[in-house]
């Protein structure tokens, strides 16, 4: 993104490729910041934690009160990853735009409350 703004902002670059050039950014953002980043980001991180909570509970080292949050959490990120796919691609769904920034704050008190009753 250096260099694209580098050459944005060039006094010498012609209107056109301005514009290209917020083409590519414009493009790169869609794919790597909300496909890769945030759909496919928050599908994985709410897949891996529902399998992680499951795999909790079937082992004796954790209790149920500690996974089954886990499973709930995991499938809230799983919702959220949905934010801008199909209908909502240009604007975002508002319920998971929502959901997730909430989520992932109850997530990280999650992993920490597991990481304490792992040292306990």
């Amino acid at each position: 993104m250096p260099a694209l703004a580098r050459a944005y902002e060039n006094p010498n670059t012609s209107p056109a490729k301005r514009e290209a050039t917020a083409v590519v950014v414009d493009s790169f953002n869609r794919y790597l910041g909300v496909a890769v980043g945030e759909c496919l980001g928050y599908l994985l991180t709410g897949a891996w934690t529902v399998l992680a909570a499951l795999a909790m509970l079937q082992s004796s080292t954790f209790e149920a009160w500690l996974a089954w949050p886990g499973v709930a959490i995991g499938v809230l990120l799983v919702i959220g990853s949905l934010e801008f796919v199909g209908g909502f691609e240009e604007n975002g769904w508002k319920l998971a735009g929502t959901i997730v920034p909430i989520a992932y704050t109850i997530w990280s008190l999650w992993l920490v409350t597991t990481g304490i009753a792992l040292v306990m």
